[in-house]
């Protein structure tokens, strides 16, 4: 996938190339789960981004608004111009993977954010228990 021909509307301010980063799928309406993940994200020293489309028409201009805040405020979510539906998830996943590639690192890791908090969970439990995982 050539990152010249990906469409994207909102680009993280951070581009500093690092050997890791990880892309985590959301939606745009997904708000308290990136809050969360970013919360518990500030423990680990490697770049992450949030990976969006479009909200669907359905959602309003609230949402859209809402959205445009957390863009300007965090800088740290990477949206394309496609719509946010399951059709489009390969798309997706391939773009934002082409775009850490070229901007963040060689070592690239997917999540989506349920999963992802799902499992930094089970990490820090384990991690207290004295437990390996």
């Amino acid at each position: 996938m050539d990152i010249d021909n990906i469409k994207i509307l909102n680009e993280p301010r951070n581009r500093t190339k690092t050997d890791i980063g990880i892309v985590i799928l959301s939606s745009p309406e997904n708000f308290g789960r990136r809050f969360e993940m970013r919360r518990q994200l500030m423990e680990f020293e490697f770049p992450a981004i949030f990976l969006l489309g479009k909200p669907k028409s359905r959602s309003g201009s609230g949402i859209k608004a809402k959205l445009n805040r957390e863009i300007s405020e965090k800088g740290d979510i990477l949206q394309l111009d496609i719509q946010e539906d399951y059709k489009n998830l390969s798309y997706k996943t391939l773009s934002g993977f082409a775009w850490m590639n070229q901007f963040i690192g060689e070592w690239i890791s997917k999540s989506g954010s349920t999963w992802f908090l799902n499992k930094l969970k089970k990490h820090v439990l384990c991690s207290q228990s004295g437990r390996r995982h």
